[in-house]
């Protein structure tokens, strides 16, 4: 009974992220900053790093690199792109994009969440963020960040057992489902 919660978990999770959150970043619901402030506050609870973060990562770094190829210095522009990490021009293969990236996004975003020492603000290692970012987004992604962690936090105050084992699972196998997904959407395009 508990693994079949934890997959309706990480299948809500998914939902969130790629339905709930993904229109989120392309509209916001509301004309009210306040409660636009607040739904990207929810938000990023939801999908476990900051709305507004992804909003910039997704809306001006993916949809304006579409997916792009390694360029002459071997580096893509889009940072979720499926070539990043592939050889010879070809896509990174679907265990490693899926895993190893639903393990790299996991990481980051706990690094971000416990980023008390900077006080939660964009650091120095997030140069495409920092170069993505107005004075205004930066403020809403510090605001998120301090939303998640003040949420992590009364997490392992009520059960620090429930977040090491269900709330991380699920979250990684949302992330990898997700990543999944992308692979999936892309696989096989031209991006030129």
């Amino acid at each position: 009974m508990r693994i079949l919660g934890a997959a309706v978990l990480a299948a809500l999770q998914t939902y969130n992220i790629l339905i709930v959150s993904h229109l989120w970043t392309h509209n916001p619901w509301f004309h009210s900053r306040l409660l636009n402030a607040c739904s990207s506050g929810l938000n990023s609870i939801n999908i476990g790093e900051s709305a507004e973060a992804y909003r910039l990562s997704h809306v001006r770094n993916h949809h304006r690199f579409n997916n792009d190829r390694q360029g002459p210095d071997g580096k893509t522009r889009d940072s979720s792109s499926t070539f990043k990490r592939g050889r010879n021009g070809e896509h990174e293969g679907i265990a490693s994009y899926a895993l190893l990236g639903g393990l790299r996004s996991l990481g980051s975003s706990i690094r971000v969440v416990l980023s008390v020492h900077r006080l939660w603000r964009v650091g120095p290692g997030e140069s495409e963020l920092l170069e993505l970012a107005s004075e205004g987004s930066l403020r809403s992604i510090r605001t998120d960040r301090i939303v998640c962690f003040a949420w992590c936090l009364l997490l392992v105050s009520v059960s620090w057992q429930f977040v090491l084992f269900c709330v991380l699972p699920v979250w990684y196998a949302a992330l990898v489902l997700v990543d999944v997904q992308n692979y999936y959407e892309h696989y096989g395009a031209v991006p030129e």
